[in-house]
């Protein structure tokens, strides 16, 4: 026999992967296939329309630019398209990203990438644990309703995000997105360690959460247009590795028997840190996407 109250975690666990379930059949419908990966399977015409129906979205003269008599060539595995530096397969290796050209940029995309996501996992525990009341021998019980209001916070933060992109730039507000995702996680344990109200803390909880949407965001525009064309791949796909790094290891931090100014100290300090990183990252506004040195 199961009750509901047993059952409603199967409920939620599936009305969390629906959305998911969602974009990945949109994804098989709409999203074209990479027009190099073709190339390498031969498949140069549908490459070059690919390639002409991304001009064409971008208010450019496809024909022009890829005319009937153009052809995308191959030589041996690879196809002409820069491939210095790459294995067989046209990839290049995770350890070329420490070459001397590219190390210092890396680095610092793998320490932003590993703070943000200790950072952003870190604060839902965080809030979570902020927001629930604990009996001896009972079920811990949540504020839903704290918990639901920090949350929207998320849709302020992306949408900041979509207004500052362009008028303000990357770096500066994604490294301001880090230092107020750093107060706010400091005075938000600090402030829940005090026991003070549960309205102020919510305050503080909802602009916490936009900082940490803000800094996200933001990170991944300023990864795929600051890595060069030939490892912006293999580059992104290394940071959100460091990145699950992070994730992985923010729960054993944010528990019930750390204290609060253990963990607020600690994401100070880890937001701090990605912060001074991405100020040292170059600013892409406006650039050529491969053109940032």
């Amino acid at each position: 026999h199961q009750t509901e109250s047993s059952s409603s975690w199967r409920v939620f666990v599936l009305a969390c992967a629906l959305p998911s379930l969602l974009a990945s059949f949109a994804a098989c419908v709409w999203i074209p296939e990479s027009p190099h990966w073709l190339v390498t399977q031969g498949r140069t015409e549908e490459a070059l329309v690919i390639l002409r129906n991304a001009a064409d979205m971008n208010g450019l003269d496809s024909m022009e630019i890829f005319p009937h008599s153009v052809d995308i060539m191959k030589s041996g595995s690879s196809s002409t398209i820069g491939m210095n530096d790459k294995d067989e397969e046209g990839c290049v290796r995770c350890a070329e990203l420490l070459q001397p050209k590219w190390r210092t940029l890396n680095v610092l995309l793998w320490c932003a990438w590993f703070g943000m996501a200790f950072g952003y996992y870190g604060v839902i525990l965080l809030i979570t644990r902020v927001f629930q009341e604990k009996s001896p021998g009972q079920e811990p019980l949540f504020n839903f309703s704290s918990i639901l209001v920090s949350s929207s916070a998320e849709f302020l933060g992306l949408t900041a995000s979509i207004i500052i992109v362009e008028s303000v730039g990357r770096i500066r507000p994604q490294a301001l997105f880090f230092f107020g995702g750093g107060i706010f996680s400091l005075l938000l344990s600090l402030s829940a360690s005090a026991g003070l109200s549960v309205y102020f803390l919510t305050a503080i909880a909802f602009c916490l959460k936009v900082a940490e949407m803000g800094a996200s965001t933001l990170l991944w525009v300023t990864t795929a247009e600051s890595l060069p064309t030939e490892i912006r791949t293999t580059g992104h796909s290394v940071a959100n590795a460091v990145a699950r790094m992070g994730g992985f290891l923010c729960p054993f931090l944010v528990q019930d028997i750390t204290p609060f100014w253990i963990v607020g100290s600690t994401m100070f300090l880890l937001h701090t840190v990605s912060a001074f990183c991405v100020l040292w990252l170059p600013e892409t506004k406006r650039r050529k996407l491969g053109a940032v040195s």
